[in-house]
């Protein structure tokens, strides 16, 4: 880059900014601040493309840069505004001129420069974090006997040098482990990690310095972690001597033991994250599971406890860093069955549950109201229409055409077997009647003069015509009878009243009335079509009529009659059902809804059987299914 600029834009009015550049004694390009003030508002990254890059830098230009700027100049040059500090309140923009990005590498540059820019926020407020101090070489100061300053990296290049060409949580605690020996001039410096999730005791040793390797079925591994693990609570103990010793090795065994077997002097335990003191938090070094992975480093040395714990005040701040970065490592880097095990882990603490907000609780409800939905079951019933019919019914129909002369009875009147129920107009039967008995008479008289003169062909034709003539009589006679409508059994008239239609004709075949049996009926379920597959015979079933909605009677479906009938609703097929009780408050006619169970399922399944099918079907009909 031949020219790099961090602006500043005040907070309360934007026209106000300050650029820091480098060079220094570079000019800013004249578009820098419209760059900055577009990156803000947009809160993106910008490119803006601009004519070839400035030769030079400045009288002070290194001949190195000279030469870049002179392999730049021949390309266009661009100037990328990264906005920076957003989230936290300072409002920055990083302006870098030069050549043009590839995609990938202007994405790696954001990134890290939005890293920097969250470490410089971080020291901007010395409340949340203390301005990191260089930590120092292994070499003391003679005039103050504290480490010197003046040459050794800090721990945050250490971290980022051991990330880059490791990337491994154990090497960067080995480089930990070793560069803090070095600065704080200890004897051995051990680092351990607790994982998330896990108990008191549970460490993990990463590290030891000045080995490479850790094999963890030797003495030495197990003694420090024993050791760490008791010392969790107190930061520093001192090898007592005298009558002392022996209630120091009753209250810390596995210390004792390992000062007795490596005579080391002190021991110093760091923890990181530190224990907070409100009871409710759930990193509380008294708790049995921990929700965090914690960094727990034992520093042995023979020096002064004092000393140690001024390096590691002054030391913190980076430390922290270094320090957190390995626990993120770490965490990244666990197996998929650790991971599961340390959120079973978390999910069964008390503590976890207490400290969830009121949204995480309404998910955390809704997620075992879905979980109950699919274990535990539920009854699958299907609905369908029930209708009360008579077994036997019969239509009663107009004889002959005539008109209606008098009615007796209408729907919903119970009948005797032969009573009148209706009578058809005989007005025009009686004549009839009276033609023909004309008729007869004329043909008995000419029946005798033929006898009389011995005609025998007109005899012939006179007894013909007499038979006609009784045939005639007889039908006359037979209409008569039928024009009386009488019901034909006991029963109920389910339709039907002539009351209204006095004087009114009628044609031959006209349905005048239908009579039920009232002692007889049957339920009939009409189940639809798509729920027909789960009926079969001898399933129960619950029956409420519309018109006793109170009462529920049980029934128990007959076979299924392969016979389908088209209604409003669609296509339906007829399941006869036998009621387990008579009762005389059901009357043929009666329509009411039924509930047939079909075995056990889960909630789940239940309630989105309709849904699953209606989307399988269309999932089928579009040619996805096949």
């Amino acid at each position: 880059r031949c020219w790099i600029g961090l602006v500043e834009l005040d907070a309360a009015d934007v026209r106000k900014l300050r650029i820091t550049a480098y060079p220094d004694t570079a000019k800013a390009p004249a578009a820098a601040q419209l760059a900055a003030r577009r990156a803000v508002l947009a809160r993106k990254v910008l490119t803006v493309r601009m004519g070839s890059v400035a030769q030079g830098s400045g009288s002070q230009a290194s001949a190195q840069q000279s030469t870049r700027d002179s392999v730049a100049a021949q390309q266009p040059s661009v100037l990328v505004a990264i906005p920076l500090g957003l989230q936290s309140g300072h409002r920055r923009v990083l302006i870098l001129q030069g050549p043009a990005y590839a995609a990938d590498k202007l994405a790696v540059t954001v990134k890290l420069c939005q890293w920097a820019s969250a470490w410089l926020d971080q020291g901007v407020n010395p409340v949340v974090m203390p301005q990191p101090a260089c930590l120092c070489s292994s070499t003391q100061n003679p005039q103050t006997g504290q480490p010197d300053m003046a040459s050794h990296p800090s721990l945050c290049e250490i971290t980022l040098h051991s990330v880059q060409h490791y990337g491994t949580a154990q090497s960067l605690a080995m480089s930990l482990g070793n560069t803090l020996k070095q600065l704080f001039v200890c004897r051995r410096v051990s680092v351990a990690i607790q994982p998330a999730g896990s108990a008191v005791d549970q460490l993990k040793l990463l590290a030891l310095s000045d080995q490479t390797r850790i094999d963890h079925r030797k003495v030495l591994p197990v003694q420090l972690l024993a050791a760490m693990s008791e010392r969790l609570n107190t930061r520093t103990l001192r090898l007592p001597t005298g009558l002392a010793h022996d209630d120091f090795a009753e209250q810390y065994p596995a210390n004792a033991c390992l000062y007795q077997e490596w005579g080391i002097g002190d021991a110093t335990v760091f923890v990181y994250p530190p224990a907070l003191n409100s009871p409710n938090t759930a990193d509380d070094t008294n708790s049995s599971v921990h929700a965090h992975t914690r960094v727990v480093m034992l520093f042995e040395h023979d020096q002064d406890s004092t000393h140690i714990n001024q390096c590691l005040a002054s030391a913190q701040p980076q430390l922290a860093y270094a320090l957190h970065m390995l626990t993120r490592l770490f965490d990244e880097q666990r197996s998929f069955w650790d991971k599961a095990r340390q959120s079973i882990q978390r999910w069964l603490q008390v503590k976890h549950y207490r400290q969830l907000p009121v949204k995480q609780w309404c998910w955390l409800v809704a997620g075992a109201a879905l979980i109950a939905s699919l274990l535990i079951p539920a009854p699958l019933r299907i609905n369908a229409m029930a209708s009360i019919e008579a077994r036997d019914l019969q239509v009663i129909v107009a004889p002959q055409t005539g008109f209606v002369s008098t009615a007796h009875a209408r729907a919903g009147d119970t009948v005797q077997s032969g009573q009148l129920l209706a009578t058809l107009d005989t007005q025009d039967l009686l004549l009839s009647m009276q033609k023909w008995q004309t008729e007869s008479a004329k043909n008995s008289q000419a029946m005798s003069k033929a006898l009389a003169s011995g005609d025998r062909v007109e005899v012939g034709r006179l007894r013909a015509d007499a038979t006609r003539i009784a045939a005639e009589q007889a039908l006359v006679t037979h209409q008569m009878e039928r024009s009386e409508l009488r019901a034909p059994f006991d029963g109920i008239i389910l339709s039907g009243d002539l009351t209204q239609r006095l004087g009114a004709s009628v044609m031959q075949g006209d349905s005048l009335f239908t009579l039920a049996s009232s002692d007889d009926y049957r339920l009939i379920l009409d189940v639809d079509e798509r729920n027909v597959g789960l009926v079969t015979q001898g399933q129960s079933a619950r029956v409420r009529m519309a018109a006793l909605p109170d009462q529920t009677w049980l029934a128990t479906t007959e076979a299924v009659l392969p016979v389908a009938s088209v209604t409003e609703q669609g296509n339906v097929f007829r399941v006869p059902a036998q009621l387990a009780q008579q009762s005389k408050a059901l009357q043929p006619g009666m329509e009411g809804i039924a509930k047939l169970y079909a075995g056990q399922r889960s909630i789940a399944s239940v309630y989105t059987r309709t849904a699953r099918e209606k989307f399988r079907w269309l999932l089928w009909r579009i040619g996805v299914l096949r």
